[in-house]
């Protein structure tokens, strides 16, 4: 029922009235008397499979993500944690330091978020999304951009990704990448003025070429990045199922992984709608994933479903494995 209802709504609707859909019901949900209770009952209690493994130094309860721009102000962590993800990835969020209307709005919109932060404590691993403001120009104000919205959620997250904004700006349609290893120097700069080392990731899309996205690789390993969160959530019209965009991200995930020798620890996210897709991004490289529009269109029951199809899977495989050592 939930999905059929879905389906038809998200037929004749957009992913932002979506969005906005599913707030006001975590809102009315988180109002209602033991409303968190019932859900942690109901979703979070479900899951007993044990697929907990540490990434970055971090203990992940189990590999299932839900991905930036569902919770961008970090309103609704704490309810969406009672699903059972591992982790949750807060915003994209960015700050500025002019005082025009537009930005003012902005600057409170991520000093709300870490707000939320400071006093909910979050059931779940909690990673920040930082980026640039739209209007900065030049690499000085970029740089800001993120020096600023770093520092600010720094002490109230478990790790931050860097979201570089991949516009095309050269005659060939690539992007501009130029100031992405400055700005990755820069954080990795900055987090050595904290007691505590939290991991640093990037974000990758395949809409940067081989070439280019070799080159960041290169530079992940170079620096000492922690990881990247690799892939798009933006399908097309002509793929409304997200099919298209899985394949693609799956090649990217396995591109990156053949690129960096293993050696870079991926998230993959993007047009994973059920377990077997989220199964086939860890066998391509993935150490974790994210849901995106399949948390939307499958219900808040994928990350149990997702958690125990790969159980399965495992399970058979080493009974399989066992199996085929004894003939």
């Amino acid at each position: 029922m939930y999905k059929s209802l879905l389906n038809l709504y998200l037929k004749y609707s957009t992913t932002e009235k979506a969005f906005r859909m599913a707030a006001k019901t975590l809102s009315l949900l988180r109002s209602i008397p033991f409303g968190r209770q019932l859900l942690r009952l109901h979703y979070k209690s479900r899951i007993k499979d044990n697929l907990r493994q540490e990434v970055f130094g971090l203990d992940f309860k189990n590999p299932v993500g839900l991905a930036a721009s569902v919770d961008k102000d970090a309103s609704y962590f704490d309810i969406l944690s009672e699903f059972g993800f591992g982790f949750i990835e807060v915003g994209p969020m960015c700050i500025h330091s002019d005082t025009t209307q537009i930005k003012l709005h902005n600057e409170t919109k991520l000093k709300r978020a870490v707000e939320h932060l400071r006093t909910e404590r979050p059931e779940c691993i909690i990673s920040g999304n930082i980026t640039r403001n739209e209007k900065s120009k030049g690499q000085t104000e970029v740089i800001r951009d993120y020096e600023e919205a770093f520092a600010l959620l720094y002490d109230f997250v478990d790790m931050i990704v860097i979201s570089p904004q991949y516009s095309s700006l050269d005659p060939e349609g690539q992007a501009d990448i130029s100031d992405i290893p400055d700005i990755i120097d820069r954080m990795l700069t900055l987090r050595m003025y904290y007691d505590v080392n939290k991991p640093i990731l990037v974000r990758l899309t395949p809409s940067l070429s081989h070439s280019q996205t070799e080159e960041l690789i290169n530079c992940c390993l170079s620096s000492g990045i922690d990881g990247v969160v690799a892939g798009s959530t933006v399908s097309s019209i002509s793929d409304p199922g997200g099919n298209e965009l899985f394949v693609r991200n799956l090649e990217f995930v396995k591109y990156i992984k053949e690129k960096s020798d293993g050696l870079l620890p991926i998230i993959a996210v993007g047009g994973i709608m059920n377990g077997e897709g989220a199964l086939k991004m860890l066998d391509a490289g993935a150490m974790l994933v994210e849901v995106f529009t399949g948390f939307f269109r499958e219900g808040p029951s994928i990350v149990n479903e997702i958690v125990n199809y790969i159980a399965a899977k495992t399970k058979d495989r080493a009974k399989k494995a066992l199996t085929e050592q004894y003939e």
